[in-house]
């Protein structure tokens, strides 16, 4: 499995997604890669998977397919880690 956060850098939501991040344990941290998509690699992502509003988060199987979501805005942190340790 393969989590990430999509965000747009340089933006009002980009401190939400640092303190995010931050707030989470450190293996769960370790398992969390975050994405902007202002890049190339981001923006194609995004594409990738209809994501039109940001931030987002995305669960991917080994084979890409898209196994958990939340668009448009970062779930709890106790929701998120549950699911994490879920899986």
């Amino acid at each position: 499995m393969r989590t990430r956060i999509l965000y747009r850098s340089n933006t009002e939501s980009e401190p939400a997604v640092v303190e995010f991040v931050k707030s989470l344990d450190r293996s769960d941290r370790d398992r969390v890669e975050l994405v902007d998509v202002n890049s190339r690699d981001g923006d194609g992502l995004a594409r990738l998977y209809g994501i039109q509003k940001y931030p987002s988060v995305i669960v991917t199987a080994v084979d890409g397919t898209l196994v958990r979501s939340w668009f448009g805005g970062l779930p709890l942190v106790s929701d998120f880690t549950y699911y994490l340790h879920q899986n």
